[in-house]
């Protein structure tokens, strides 16, 4: 495949490209092969935070992976993710990598790639904000709690009403985003 970039009344010469381009029909089903061998390697790994014996060591939202557990289970997770991208020739932006100090200010470093990950007072996944003090942001929260319950008004609960179907789309495009 090639590509050509025209600017003005000039285009650049052919250039090779390789892979598949963001936003292609493909990408999110490549990406989801790719994400899933490390999803599911650290699950069996059994590290990391468990909820009785539910592993939720990795809550994951399209690109966006946190990894939650005691320092060493971090760094064992974070091996794990080096194995894998190695093994698959990925490359991960170590800019964009960054961990809590912690409430206790640890002192423990993480390491991905013989490259040291930032430690940030604070952490945003998934749109919300987690301060040093393991504050949570509530105003997001609180935001998608009332638009919930505006929504109460015109039906939406489960039991009686609209259909289970029309219910999750309207949660998905309403209250989510918000």
């Amino acid at each position: 495949m090639t590509l050509q970039v025209k600017w003005g009344d000039q285009t650049t010469q052919h250039v090779n490209i390789q892979g598949i381009r963001q936003g292609a029909k493909l990408s999110t089903l490549l990406y989801k092969r790719y994400n899933n061998t490390i999803l599911n390697a650290i699950t069996g790994s059994h590290l990391g935070a468990m909820l009785g014996t539910i592993c939720v060591a990795s809550p994951t939202c399209a690109d966006d992976i946190a990894l939650l557990g005691e320092p060493q289970d971090i760094q064992a997770m974070l091996n794990i993710i080096k194995f894998h991208t190695k093994r698959d020739m990925v490359k991960i932006n170590p800019e964009v990598l960054c961990t809590s100090k912690g409430k206790n200010y640890q002192q423990k470093n993480y390491t991905l790639c013989e490259k040291q990950i930032n430690r940030v007072d604070k952490l945003k996944h998934l749109g919300i904000t987690r301060n040093n003090k393991s504050k949570v942001n509530t105003d997001r929260l609180k935001t998608g709690r009332q638009t919930m319950y505006a929504l109460l008004g015109s039906d939406l609960h489960a039991r009686i009403g609209m259909c289970p179907l029309v219910l999750g789309k309207i949660w998905k495009t309403y209250v989510v985003p918000r």
